[in-house]
């Protein structure tokens, strides 16, 4: 993870925040540590991290409306009345 920071930089830190708060748990913190102790700006290391884990939530947000969409209504797992408690 240090090795895809110092290459990459803060784009690295952006991807390592959006990946593990959107597809595959991580250590997000520990990479924003980390690009604190390989001299980056903390302010711009937090900013980054920050927005990289808005944007995954977004990502797990989307996606969770598609999976409820799919399962409620093209495949009608759920009765229409139990639905709205999901």
């Amino acid at each position: 993870m240090n090795t895809l920071i110092s290459t990459s930089g803060l784009i690295g830190l952006f991807l390592i925040s959006i990946i593990s708060f959107s597809i595959l748990p991580g250590p997000s913190d520990i990479a924003t540590f980390a690009g604190i102790a390989l001299g980056f700006s903390p302010t711009k290391v937090i900013l980054v991290a920050s927005l990289g884990a808005i944007i995954g939530r977004a990502i797990n947000y989307y996606l969770g409306s598609l999976g409820e969409s799919y399962i409620v209504k093209k495949k009608k797992w759920l009765k229409k009345k139990s639905s709205h408690k999901i």
